[in-house]
């Protein structure tokens, strides 16, 4: 008589007979000692058993001998297993490793309304034909909420033959399953019946059942096309297109008709951009900018007319986007459209489409035309792309009435065509004011250097005289474009002698820009003019706003000995703006105030002692702040001042913003007081005030070779080493180098520095560089490090000994590549502040 064992019984004799490895990452012992404690878990406990038990699977995936033994103890655990927190922990170990073994116990938990959802969980991920087949048996097996499981389960492993009783669900009394059959049915793959079976419940079935057979049929007519049976999605597809169906589901056959194509994709394109619901059409006009073949292009642009304007401007819009030329003779004949949105959208789309034939359409939009219409049109002109544009927009720049040119010109300029300057100096000298202003304009964006002296000529012989202003603004833009000084003022030079009168005012202005030594002495010989004489006056503005101090003394010359009120006024507010620039500044900024006699003047000069950076010149300023006429000036100029005095004597400058408080209860001067103040409590020690020798570079040498050579700076005589003042690149803690220097690599910059303290200490020296950095103090040196790094303060610690009053202070900071900035500060050995520190350059 043949015995009959349980599925315990035979995984048991399993387990005995699997020849397990040798070493395992967790014992099986120790797995089994943990799953005798799962059998009864409960959330609360304990978890460790659970730990070692996912510890033991995580660590199997390398060894199926050891996988096998875990996933058969694992389903003799959940076959004993007490709790549902025990078996859902049990299914989610056989959702990683089980196979085939666990089926039968997977699927025996399918009518177990605690535990079929994890037993669905992890049959799903195991898959294949025996899961599909013990999901098709609990699908008889199970009703309600269980059954609707099993149904979306079968669906997402998507086995045809295992969904043979599905159909059938399709025309249950209960709703809930006839849905869950349709969604099952839609996710079947090469499934030829279920369609078929979709079709005809669709016609028996309505409300959200019908919902959800359309949805899972339209679904199926998508897996249909990834099959290949293409006619039998379209077939589905040709159901919902119809006019009678809601707009959802037409707009889902058409976008399936789309993806088909050919000529029943183009006719489905073209009937949903006539169709009379607005929300189709649009859905389908969107379809168009999908790129796909000219020809189909072609027929969609010609169904233009027979839309309404609100619908012509979506597909004309589509067209563009779709970028096919096809489309262009239908879409340029829309830009004479009557309606001012299909006409905009017209000019935008040729912008994409266009070719050089669009040239003259664009231009005559842009025109006869203002407003949207005109932006759209200059737009376009800018933006096509075609072959031939360029010349073809040449050519319109000789042709045409006088508007229709000035916008040709507009558009070469806005293009960069440089081979439009022949036309457009030909241009320069039409008989049409606007023409010729266009033009002149467009040469100063495009002229090359080599052009400059002709559009000097044209300043010197203009065709009318009222064009010279245009020419100059058009040489200014196109000298500043240049970046040599001699390059800016040579073709200007060249011209003076022989320059008419008129011409010679626009020329001095002109050379301003370069600002060269023999520029200066040409401006200076224009001063000989007559008092008040157009000649003198442009001489006099050009040397107010001249960028070198070589004319300063000119400035002030003017500003003593002019009889003119107005030259007074602009010689005095040049001259204290080149103060700054030149070693002799508190002399400039007190010559400048004495000659000042009247309140207006005084303003001025106090409204450039605001860019000043010295306590000289804050002692210049403070009176004032008992003149209750300039107070607020005096205020704002002193605060201005004091924001760079900071880096000088932080003491100090506190003590003048407070003073300037004081006398200035409210207003921008004390709020911004208040806050130079907050922020230089930030920051307090780091040292920002440097003179500044470089950049240093070795040919043939890279950083480290250059960080170990010694250079002039360092050496024992350096009579001959030229130091400036650091004044770019400064921030609140850190100094820029790059911002002095430009971008360099492999180079080296010495800073140097004075500073002051009440009596012989030991001092903390902290620095960051970027990248190398050595420094001495009083010419012994005190650190080195090479380095390659981003800065960040205190990288380095020294500690240094300083003497009593002045000490010198030498950095040497060396850039190997990327960005070349340091950060120097000084404190107590501790990192207090010195009390009483001051640092000076040149001291």
């Amino acid at each position: 008589m043949k015995q009959l064992l349980s599925h315990s019984a035979i995984c048991a004799a399993a387990i005995l007979l699997i020849p397990f490895p040798t070493q395992s990452a967790v014992p099986l012992d120790a797995v089994d000692q943990a799953l005798a404690k799962v059998v009864t878990f409960e959330n609360g406990q304990d978890a460790a058993p659970l730990n070692l038990v996912e510890d033991a699977v995580v660590t199997s995936q390398d060894s199926p001998e050891t996988r096998e033994a875990l996933e058969l103890r694992i389903i003799r655990t959940l076959e004993s297993a007490q709790t549902r927190t025990a078996r859902d922990f049990l299914c989610r170990q056989l959702r990683t490793l089980g196979t085939t073994h666990c089926v039968p116990v997977l699927e025996a938990m399918l009518t177990d309304p605690e535990s079929a959802s994890m037993a669905r969980y992890a049959l799903q991920q195991i898959g294949g034909p025996a899961v599909a087949q013990a999901l098709q048996r609990a699908l008889e097996r199970t009703t309600g909420d269980l059954r609707l499981g099993v149904l979306g389960s079968l669906g997402e492993l998507g086995y045809c033959q295992a969904a043979l009783q599905v159909p059938k669900l399709l025309r249950s009394d209960d709703p809930a399953e006839a849905m869950a059959a349709a969604d099952c049915l839609s996710k079947l793959r090469n499934c030829r019946w279920a369609a078929t079976e979709l079709e005809k419940a669709r016609a028996e079935t309505r409300g959200n059942v019908r919902i959800h057979v359309d949805n899972a049929l339209l679904a199926c007519a998508a897996n249909l096309v990834a099959e290949g049976r293409v006619a039998e999605a379209r077939d589905i597809y040709g159901i919902y297109h119809a006019p009678d169906q809601p707009t959802h589901l037409r707009v889902a056959a058409l976008r399936g008709f789309n993806v088909i194509g050919g000529t029943a994709g183009t006719q489905a394109l073209l009937q949903g951009i006539r169709d009379a619901d607005p929300g189709y059409r649009a859905n389908a006009i969107a379809l168009v900018r999908t790129p796909g073949d000219p020809e189909v292009t072609r027929t969609l642009a010609e169904a233009l007319p027979l839309l309404p304007p609100s619908a012509q401007a979506l597909l004309i819009a589509a067209l563009g986007d779709r970028g096919d030329r096809a489309a262009t003779p239908q879409v340029t004949v829309a830009v004479a459209s009557p309606d001012e949105p299909v006409r905009i959208a017209a000019l935008t789309a040729l912008g994409f489409i266009g070719d050089k034939g669009s040239v003259r359409t664009l231009i005559s939009a842009a025109a006869t035309s203002s407003g949207p219409i005109q932006r759209a049109a200059r737009a376009s002109l800018l933006q096509l792309a075609a072959p031939g544009v360029d010349q073809a927009l040449i050519g319109e720049v000789s042709e045409g009435n006088s508007s229709h040119r000035v916008e040709a010109i507009r558009a070469v300029a806005g293009r960069q065509v440089g081979s439009a300057q022949g036309s457009l100096f030909r241009a320069a000298r039409d008989p049409e004011a606007n023409v010729r202003k266009a033009s002149v304009a467009a040469l100063g964006v495009l002229v090359e250097p080599s052009s400059l002296p002709e559009l000097v000529g044209l300043l010197l012989t203009p065709a009318q005289a009222g064009d010279r202003s245009g020419i100059e603004s058009a040489l200014d833009t196109a000298l500043r474009r240049q970046s040599d000084p001699a390059a800016q003022t040579a073709p200007l030079l060249a011209a003076w002698a022989s320059a008419p009168a008129a011409a010679r005012p626009n020329l001095l202005r002109l050379l301003g820009i370069g600002a060269t030594t023999e520029a200066l002495a040409v401006v200076r010989s224009a001063l000989d003019a007559a008092p008040a004489s157009t000649l003198r006056d442009a001489a006099v503005r050009t040397l107010a706003d001249w960028s070198s101090p070589e004319a300063a003394a000119d400035l002030l010359a003017i500003a003593r000995d002019s009889s003119s009120s107005v030259e007074k006024a602009l010689a005095l507010r040049g001259y204290v703006r080149l103060a700054p620039q030149t070693r002799d500044s508190q002399q400039m900024y007190e010559q400048a105030l004495s000659l000042s006699k009247t309140l207006d003047e005084r303003r001025l000069v106090l409204s450039g002692l605001a860019a000043a950076d010295s306590f000289a010149a804050l002692d210049l300023v403070l009176p004032f702040l008992q003149q209750d006429e300039v107070r607020a000036e005096a205020a704002l100029a002193a605060v201005q001042i004091a924001d760079r005095t900071r880096r000088l004597d932080v003491d100090r400058t506190k003590a003048v913003l407070r003073s300037i408080m004081r006398t200035v209860p409210t207003g921008p001067a004390h709020d911004r007081a208040q806050q130079i103040i907050n922020d230089m409590e930030k920051y307090d020690g780091y040292v920002l005030a440097w003179e500044v020798s470089g950049p240093y570079s070795v040919k043939g040498e890279g950083a480290r070779e250059l960080f170990d050579t010694v250079l002039p700076p360092e050496q024992s005589d350096t009579a001959g080493v030229d130091w400036v003042p650091l004044d770019k690149g400064i921030g609140n803690w850190d100094v820029i180098l790059d911002d002095t220097f430009g971008a360099k690599d492999d180079v080296a910059a010495y800073v140097r520095t004075g500073v002051w303290v009440p009596a012989a200490q030991p001092a903390r020296l902290e620095l960051g560089s970027d990248d190398a950095v050595k420094a001495w103090v009083n010419g012994t040196l005190v650190h080195a490090n090479y380095a390659e790094r981003a800065l960040s303060p205190a990288q380095d610690v020294a500690r240094v000994e300083l003497k009593q009053g002045w000490n010198q202070l030498l950095l040497k900071v060396v850039d190997r590549g990327g960005n070349w900035s340091f950060a120097c500060r000084i404190r107590t050995p501790d990192g207090s502040a010195i009390e009483g520190l001051q640092v000076r350059v040149g001291s």
